[in-house]
């Protein structure tokens, strides 16, 4: 979808750029009124020229925004359509996130946890959304794993590097358990007495005197 943006405006700069030259053209031409210009061109043509103007612009915006709906609708899968419904309850009950990248770590898809948590990230540099990733992408280590913090929730991350798939588990309760526990452990202390034998003999010659 980035290739089919920088591809439409590129196509809007021509087109502005043609008009643009086309109106100046036409000013040095008609104040100046080489050739007669101002007795050839009445006030009618110059009328014509701008509704074709105004109306090559309008169908240059309609196109351009039906391409960009199309397009994101065919990347706009529901992860039912790619993996299936039953391994995908599967995914929703492990909290298990997929992200889909190109070779130029764009995001092109998303799984529904994503969606549910209001993480829009399709069409974006995930590495620029989340540099950690990068210890991932640089890693020849194919078990290695990076956590992350996205919107107060823990994550695991690994990357699949062949099939270009990140997937995030979400380790929030895990950790959340992990850390209480940790505050609510028993702590054990150890006392060590110098002279513990004279202590001692003291304590018994003071009970001798009572």
């Amino acid at each position: 979808m980035r290739t089919a943006i920088k591809r439409i405006r590129t196509t809007a700069f021509i087109l502005i750029l043609i008009q643009i030259i086309g109106v100046i053209l036409f000013s040095i031409f008609y104040f100046l009124n080489e050739f007669d210009f101002q007795v050839i061109v009445e006030p009618l043509y110059v009328i014509i020229a701008a509704l074709a103007i105004i109306v090559i612009d309008v169908i240059f915006v309609w196109a351009t925004v039906s391409s960009v709906s199309s397009i994101r609708q065919q990347t706009n899968l529901k992860a039912a359509d790619v993996i299936g419904s039953d391994v995908q309850e599967v995914y929703n009950f492990a909290m298990l996130g997929l992200v889909v990248v190109d070779e130029n770590n764009i995001v092109l898809w998303t799984n529904e946890l994503f969606k549910n948590r209001h993480i829009d990230i399709v069409d974006l540099n995930i590495l620029d959304w989340q540099p950690e990733l990068f210890h991932l992408s640089d890693s020849s280590d194919e078990a290695a794993v990076v956590k992350i913090e996205i919107n107060s929730r823990n994550y695991e991350v690994k990357l699949l590097t062949e099939a270009g798939l990140y997937i995030f588990k979400d380790t929030t309760d895990f950790e959340t358990i992990s850390n209480y526990s940790k505050e609510q452990a028993p702590v054990v202390g150890t006392i060590t007495i110098d002279n513990y034998i004279d202590v001692v003999k003291n304590e018994e010659d003071s009970n001798d005197l009572v």
